[in-house]
């Protein structure tokens, strides 16, 4: 486990409260950054503020340990992303396992920790809350608010793939996202995501407004057509609430009862998406075939 500095005025009283991870500066786990962490806990959070450059100081200790404040940003320079954001989610890991904590987490880093708060959005998808923010630093801890960071879109790296195909050779060099489901790719969407969800939340009342104002121009329980085939008359219809149509029939005429042959409602119970295709119904009208996607692909 790495040293980290635990600060809570929930844990004295037993109260149970959300976890947030403060990631430091460049600067390292400075006084400033203890002070944050005092802050958020005198707030009623559950801070916990690693030193993520521990055990990469002189004789395996961390800022602290530094000669000067450039020997710490040198250390933290050096740091790996992949090794920081694996020391972030196994602080998470130990914050979530605090008694004091009810199981809710969030991070919030400063300038160069403010970059990997952002990557955890992706990497933890747990994560309850992410803040990136750019603080200006004075020697005390501030009492003006940060400003936040500026976002930065996740960059895809470039692997060229030759392909030749009727005699011209084409080259692809993000061919390697085809192989979805591997750890890198679905990383990769989740940043995507990650980061379009931030650059998007100033409009999210707006969004709400469009889409109830749409909805609000949509006949949602409807009835299309019915076509006879053979002994049924075979339509669709749609309910109000649910998201996909209820496939039916009725024998011989339309005051018949309805009978329901494919409710598409039900097939996506547990599902995040599904649409169906195909549809056929057996000669005899006692079976119906059809085709499913649950994946989008």
């Amino acid at each position: 486990m790495l040293p980290c500095l635990l600060s809570s005025l929930a844990l004295a009283v037993a109260l149970q409260a959300p976890a947030v991870i403060v990631i430091h500066e460049i600067y390292g786990l400075s006084d400033w950054v203890r002070a944050v962490a005092d802050q958020l806990a005198r707030e009623g959070f559950i801070a916990v503020a690693p030193d993520l450059i521990s055990g990469l100081g002189p004789n395996g200790g961390g800022t602290d340990s530094a000669p000067s404040r450039d020997d710490v940003v040198a250390l933290v320079r050096a740091l790996k992303p992949e090794d920081a954001a694996a020391r972030i989610a196994a602080i998470r890991k130990y914050a979530l396992a605090l008694p004091a904590t009810n199981g809710r987490s969030a991070t919030i880093g400063f300038c160069w920790g403010g970059r990997l708060s952002f990557a955890s959005a992706a990497a933890e998808p747990g994560l309850d809350a992410v803040a990136f923010l750019r603080a200006r630093l004075s020697g005390a801890a501030p009492a003006a608010a940060a400003a936040p960071a500026p976002l930065r879109p996740p960059v895809a790296r470039k692997q060229p793939k030759k392909l030749k195909i009727h005699g011209d050779t084409l080259v692809d060099d993000y061919s390697w996202m085809r192989n979805k489901g591997t750890p890198e790719v679905e990383a990769y969407l989740k940043a995507e995501l990650a980061y379009a969800g931030a650059f998007m939340k100033p409009t999210a009342a707006l969004q709400q407004r469009l889409y109830d104002e749409m909805l609000s121009r949509i006949q949602q329980t409807d009835t299309n057509v019915p076509y006879r085939q053979r002994g049924h008359f075979y339509y669709s219809r749609t309910e109000e609430g649910k998201q996909y149509p209820i496939y039916a029939r009725r024998k011989g005429s339309l005051d018949a009862p309805e009978q329901v042959i494919l409710d598409v409602n039900r097939l996506a119970e547990g599902k995040q998406f599904i649409a169906v295709a195909e549809r056929k119904v057996s000669p005899d009208e006692n079976l119906l075939a059809y085709t499913t996607d649950d994946t989008g692909f």
